[in-house]
């Protein structure tokens, strides 16, 4: 609560509590040791006053200037409302704040009744559960669905959020008082004015930015201008928070171009712009320590819009560079990002990093950076939607050299190769959906794990092995295919008799040439698919055989049992378990009967 023992608990000079229960409590982060501010000198004071009574007349470079001095902070409502022209807004608007909210009110007491009903009915439901067998949910209907505006599901997360919002503040720390339904009261009007973006969270905040410095309507058309200006936050709480995204590839991008060595150290690292700055965007900085700083981006924003939230964001980073690049883990620079040290943002020292990048300077980065990122869109979608033709080469010319699931219904044939005539385009092979997703989820670990040894298997089009011009050159097969299926139908015919044909398979030769590479998947060292021992029924290939790494699969069933059961199992071209020499023999595809 505000009071404690009979009176008023000590605030700083923005009106947040130094000393109270609620701030002990929540272990407030905050910073109010806040130097001595230009703004508070009688000269500025003075220049503000006689600007704001000529305000029409005033050049707008002049009032950047001021703007950059500092705004008073018993002016500073005033100047906002200004740089926003809420009285222009508020003429042209085809409906007033005092209708709607009285509209907003009446929707609010309607639902009352069936709230309170709903209440008691979750209470009993939770009192009696598990009782007689009582486990279903209670007969409730978490969203009211009356066809009225703001929609029940709104008010219940503006409640909810209300609480949370600046708690450690004299006008939102009492639970229930006037402060926080005067913020209700301006995020329930909205919600009902727009009903496509209604509510979502990080709202609050801007609200009650607004409320610490102006009247309660003042401050609802400010609110207003915001959510509604493309300049400003237009997008930015829409349900797929597309903006959001969006503003953070470009801030990445902008990383790339201004900070190169700082955004490769992160990317080694794993740490992706949306992992700090939607915070940072969604609650326009006020998560940061110090309320001195979070004002003059607030006053700078409100003249240039949303791109000082990029331009902020990156002065932040440029003042951290040096610690950042001294840090070598995720779980150390996340959240050295996520509560960046007060050092960092004082207000002097981040004005110093925020105006070492002059504004021209940084609207032709912001260019570059959002060119790169149409670039990459470009680049996605042309290889997530292939065109008709690429479609096309691949279903025909592709199928011999594919890998199909055995659930499949197509039958696996010898497709012949389209002809090439003169003048044809030559078009890739488009890449399997699989494959599209994987490289989409190459991360530098995943990418440090390849080059480590990890490997993957190679399509046919890609291996000299099964490339059809070396076997045209050659004329006839090569005759280790020929001495692998004889050894192939010798190994049959020994099964067919009840002979042994282990003494025949172990005198062949052990090749190690596959489509897999040089490794085989059924080597137990192999990565990554050795401890696994999966091979695909439809897989068609020369692949050498061992009984060690058998044995040593991840497998319940091990040693001598496993062996017995690898003999006993009749798979039709199966590995055949020879001792500690190899064999190198032919899968065919298994039809699903014999699986």
């Amino acid at each position: 609560e505000p009071r404690q023992a009979g009176k008023m608990a000590e605030t700083c000079k923005f009106g947040f509590l130094l000393n109270g229960e609620r701030q002990s409590e929540a272990n407030d982060f905050r910073c109010h040791n806040y130097s001595h501010s230009p703004e508070e000198s009688a000269e500025v004071r003075a220049e503000w006053t006689a600007l704001l009574e000529h305000w029409e007349e005033t050049s707008p470079v002049k009032i950047e200037t001021a703007l950059r001095a500092g705004v008073p902070q018993e002016s500073r409502g005033v100047v906002w409302g200004k740089l926003l022209k809420i009285d222009q807004i508020r003429t042209k608007a085809d409906f007033t704040y005092s209708d709607q909210l009285e509209k907003t009110l009446e929707v609010e007491a309607a639902r009352a009744g069936v709230e309170d009903a709903n209440d008691e009915l979750r209470r009993e439901w939770a009192k009696n559960y598990g009782k007689d067998g009582v486990l279903a949910p209670p007969p409730v209907d978490d969203e009211l669905d009356d066809g009225k505006f703001p929609t029940s599901q709104a008010i219940k997360q503006i409640k909810l959020d209300l609480h949370r919002t600046f708690y450690t503040h004299k006008s939102l720390a009492e639970k229930g008082g006037d402060g926080q339904q005067t913020l209700h009261r301006i995020l329930a009007v909205y919600a009902r004015i727009n009903p496509k973006v209604g509510y979502c969270q990080g709202m609050s905040y801007i609200g009650a930015v607004l409320l610490m410095n102006m009247p309660e309507e003042s401050a609802f058309w400010c609110f207003y201008a915001l959510m509604e200006s493309p300049t400003y936050f237009e997008g930015f709480y829409s349900q797929s928070l597309d903006r959001v995204q969006y503003e953070a590839q470009v801030f990445s991008e902008l990383v790339v171009v201004h900070q190169p060595a700082l955004a490769a150290h992160m990317d080694d690292l794993g740490i992706h712009p949306l992992m700090y700055v939607t915070p940072w965007f969604m609650c326009s900085m006020t998560s940061i320590a110090r309320w001195d700083t979070v004002m003059m981006i607030w006053d700078r924003m409100m003249l240039s819009g949303s791109q000082v939230l990029l331009h902020a964001a990156l002065a932040i980073l440029t003042n951290c560079t040096e610690e950042m690049l001294e840090m070598d883990s995720l779980g150390t620079l996340l959240p050295y990002l996520q509560h960046v040290p007060v050092r960092k943002i004082e207000r002097e020292s981040f004005g110093k990093a925020y105006d070492s990048i002059p504004t021209a300077e940084f609207v032709k980065l912001v260019g570059v950076a959002k060119m790169r990122v149409e670039e990459a869109t470009a680049r996605g979608k042309a290889a997530i939607a292939p065109s008709r033709e690429t479609k096309r080469v691949r279903s025909e010319g592709d199928e011999e050299n594919s890998f199909s699931s055995p659930l499949s219904k197509k039958v696996r044939g010898s497709v012949p190769a389209k002809s090439t005539q003169p003048g044809d385009i030559a078009v890739p092979p488009t890449p399997s959906v699989f494959r599209r997703i994987m490289d989409s989820l190459a991360t530098p670990l995943r990418n440090r794990a390849r080059m480590d040894g990890a490997q993957t298997p190679k399509p046919r089009s890609q291996d000299t092995f099964w490339s059809k011009s070396r076997q045209s050159a050659q004329g006839d097969r090569p005759a280790r295919l020929e001495r692998t299926s004889s050894l192939t139908s010798m190994f049959r015919k020994s099964r067919r008799v009840g002979g042994p044909a282990i003494a025949a398979v172990a005198e062949a030769p052990a090749y190690m040439h596959s489509p897999l590479g040089v490794r085989s998947p059924l080597v137990a060292d192999n990565s990554p698919f050795g401890r696994s021992g999966i091979l695909s029924p439809s897989y068609r290939g020369y692949v050498p055989a061992r009984v060690a790494p058998l044995v040593a699969l991840d497998s319940p069933s091990q040693g001598q049992a496993f062996t017995q059961f690898s003999e006993a199992t009749s798979r039709r071209d199966s590995p055949l378990a020879c001792g500690d020499k190899a064999a190198s023999i032919e899968l065919q595809p298994l039809k699903m009967r014999q699986l």
